[in-house]
Order: structure tokens, then C-alpha cells, then sequence
């Protein structure tokens, strides 16, 4: 991505941020003393955990993209795994539809000495399981608890509806690719076709070159996966365990408000439909959509005002902390990579002098 679409992006990302929280305040008639007050009032130890599942968020990823890292030979440590989720957490919510995030966490694997290949291959298995964990959450979800659900605004289950297609439709692609390569080949090539007769595709040969780009990035994971069945598995674990610190650490605040445990799964099988509903919005971090999205689900299950702070802290930490703490690791991991590649050209030009 280019420097000026990036700092483009991240205006556009604070801008809406800005505007979300605006709005978020304006319709709940709170003022920043009142968030305050709310803020002094929450029980400390029942933040701790809603803490813990926010440093979760960041942290199974980078386990995960370790764990299959590991089954293609590249042994990194924690820090490094760490810092490659760190990056794809912080590009992913700046950009639309989060389509900075593995880019930018392939380009740090490979200045870590990573080949481009292996990377893209594990990013892709770890987004495999990502979308697994979704939907084997959402639908888990749907058939626990079907009136949180029902009982939201239509636009609510319209954009959720959505979201469990978008994701059921990738899981598609996921298994065909991985299964049957040449049938998902076939299905796309028809589509193409069938697009340029109505007029919707100009340019065939160009889509198709994109299909087997695809497939040959399909190809690569399902090289690295061959003979590894533990490693996919432990993969969709530790991803498995990521989204549920999504979904789990907006129970603990609650409970810190003073909330009861008789919500604790509502609340939980809300967070959990949220993310599906936000799955694909090409809004950077879908902000706004799923502030509205959560307001929604919470006021089914508690007064106003306290959705409307409950709301605002669990935003907060899941994605703006989150954000501002990946931002850090980024810069941090930056620096680290610079240092080392700066030290291994010093001692590049040295034997190089000394052999003259």
C-alpha cells in the first residue's frame, strides 16, 4: 500500500472514530462527566479479566501464526508472533474491509527472513480458521439463544443476515479450494462469463488471472497443511479461543457495571452476532455500523443508559485500545527489524572489508 493511501486511510479512520463517539454520546444524552462518573463506579476486578480477554484479541492470533509457522520450518518466539498480529490488527483497522492488515504482516515475516510464499500461506490458513471460528460461533449462537436475534431492529437482521452469508460463502471457497481446486475454478470462470454478458465484467482475462492468483495462493496452504492435520487443528483452537475473547470481555465489563449473570449469554450470543454482522463493511474498523449494532442488542437487555456506557468501554478496549496497543508493538517491532537489519549491513561491510 502506498504511504499516501495509508495516511489517507488513517485520516479517514479518525475522522469517523471521532464522528462515531460524537454520535454515541449525542444520542444517549451522556456528557464526558457522567462517562466519568460511570467509569469510577465499575468494580476493578471484574476489569481485570475484561483486560485480559482484550490482550487475548492480539495474542492467540500471534500464537496461532507461530503454530503454523512452525510447521513449515520458521521458528519465531512470542514477541515476534506478537508483533506480526500487533501489525495485522493495526493496518486491518485502518483500512477498508481490513484489507491492509496481512500485507502488512507478511512484509514484517518477510524482513524477518520469512519467504514470501510461507507467509502468505500462513496468513491465509490463520484466516481460514479466523472465518471458521466465526461462523462455528455464530451458528452456535443462533441455535442457543434464537430470540437475540429476533428481537433486533429489521436493519439489525438484515446486516446480519448478510454477514452469515458472506462468511458461509468464503467457508465455501475455503473447503472447495482446499478439496476441490478446479470445481471452485470452473464456478468462477462461469461467473466471470456470465458477468460479461451482462455487461457487469469488461475485462475477463483480468478477472480470471485474479482466479488463478488465488488458487495459487490455495495451492501454497494446502502444500504447507499436507501432513499436518494437528497444526490446522491446533490453529482453529487458538483462533477458536481469540473470538471468544471477543465476545467474552464485553460480559466481564458488564458484570464490573453491576450487570447480572442471567444476561451474561444474551449479551454474549450479541457480541458474537455483531461481528457477523460487521463481517465485510468496507468502513475502516466498521465503525459507526458496529456502534449502531451494539446499541442495539444492548438496550434489549438493560436500561439506556447503562447500554449506552457499556457501549462506550467495551469499544473502547476491544478496538481503540486495541488499536493504540498494536500500534505500539508496530512501532516497537519496527524499530527492533531496523536495528538488526542495520547491524547485520555493519557487519556485512566489515567482513567484507576485512576480506580485502
Amino acid at each position: 500500500m502506498k504511504k499516501h493511501s495509508k495516511l489517507l486511510w488513517s485520516f479517514v479512520a479518525l475522522l469517523i472514530a471521532v464522528l462515531t463517539i460524537r454520535a454515541v454520546f449525542t444520542g444517549s444524552g451522556m456528557s464526558l462527566a457522567q462517562l466519568k462518573e460511570g467509569l469510577e463506579s465499575v468494580d476493578p476486578l471484574w476489569m481485570l479479566p475484561a483486560f485480559g480477554c482484550m490482550i487475548g484479541i492480539i495474542w492467540f492470533e500471534g500464537e496461532a501464526i507461530l503454530l503454523i509457522l512452525r510447521s513449515a520450518g520458521y521458528r519465531k518466539n512470542m514477541l515476534q508472533g506478537l508483533f506480526y498480529s500487533a501489525a495485522d490488527a493495526y493496518f486491518s483497522a485502518i483500512t477498508p474491509s481490513a484489507t491492509g492488515g496481512q500485507p502488512a504482516s507478511a512484509l514484517f515475516m518477510y524482513r524477518d527472513g520469512i519467504s514470501g510464499p510461507v507467509a502468505a500461506a500462513a496468513l491465509l490458513v490463520n484466516l481460514m480458521m479466523y472465518t471458521v471460528s466465526l461462523a462455528v460461533f455464530g451458528l452456535i449462537g443462533v441455535i442457543v439463544r434464537p430470540h437475540v436475534f429476533f428481537r433486533l431492529s429489521p436493519g439489525s437482521m438484515l446486516l446480519i443476515g448478510v454477514g452469515f452469508v458472506v462468511v458461509a460463502a468464503q467457508v465455501a471457497v475455503f473447503w472447495f479450494a482446499l478439496k476441490k481446486p478446479m470445481v471452485l475454478k470452473h464456478v468462477a470462470y462461469a461467473l466471470i462469463a456470465f458477468g460479461q454478458r451482462i455487461h457487469l465484467v469488461h475485462k475477463p482475462e483480468k478477472w480470471k488471472h485474479k482466479v488463478e492468483h488465488m488458487l495459487h495462493e490455495y495451492a501454497s496452504c494446502v502444500t504447507l497443511l499436507t501432513g499436518h492435520r494437528r497444526v490446522l487443528l491446533g490453529a482453529f483452537a487458538l483462533n477458536m479461543l481469540q473470538r471468544a475473547s471477543q465476545f467474552t470481555g464485553v460480559v466481564f465489563v458488564y458484570r464490573a457495571m453491576g450487570g447480572s449473570w442471567s444476561n451474561a449469554l444474551d449479551l454474549w450470543v450479541i457480541q458474537c452476532l455483531i461481528y457477523i454482522g460487521v463481517y465485510c463493511v468496507p468502513i475502516p474498523g466498521s465503525m459507526g455500523v458496529t456502534d449502531a449494532l451494539m446499541l442495539d442488542g444492548y438496550c434489549h437487555l438493560m436500561e439506556n443508559k447503562m447500554a449506552f456506557g457499556l457501549q462506550m468501554i467495551w469499544r473502547g478496549l476491544s478496538f481503540y485500545l486495541v488499536v493504540g496497543l498494536s500500534a505500539v508493538i508496530v512501532l516497537i517491532g519496527y524499530l527492533v527489524q531496523r536495528h538488526a537489519a542495520g547491524k547485520h549491513h555493519r557487519r556485512g561491510e566489515h567482513e567484507k572489508h576485512a576480506d580485502g
